[in-house]
């Protein structure tokens, strides 16, 4: 699974800090890995650590539970602030938290574990 999270208005060392927040959060649940994204960065762009800031991919199993858990600590950290969003892949499917009712998150929710379940 890739996770991309944004805070507009965060400068990159901030985000990078929200970053591995959201890092750190995600380890206390039962998933296999969290890492950064790694990508070649084009000359000139900024990168921290060797990763790709405000990206991180999560080893884990095929447990619907398990993703539910990831969504709902992603959820969470988003909640914080309205400015945020987080956008999980998993294969094709593809999940969007942003400016939404929460039963409008859920309904995307429950419609992204039913598609990333049939891959």
């Amino acid at each position: 699974m890739s996770i991309r999270l944004d805070d507009l208005g965060a400068e990159p060392e901030e985000l990078d800090e929200l970053t591995a927040a959201v890092r750190t959060e995600l380890l206390d649940t039962p998933v296999t890995e969290v890492a950064r994204a790694r990508t070649e960065a084009p000359d000139g762009a900024r990168a921290v650590d060797g990763g790709t800031v405000g990206e991180l991919v999560v080893a884990m199993g095929a447990s619907a539970a398990l993703l539910r858990t990831v969504v709902q600590v992603l959820r969470a950290w988003r909640e914080r602030r309205p400015e945020r969003t987080v956008e999980l892949t998993v294969g094709d499917a593809t999940l969007v938290l942003g400016d939404a009712t929460a039963e409008q998150q859920e309904r995307a929710v429950e419609a992204f574990v039913a598609a990333v379940r049939r891959d």
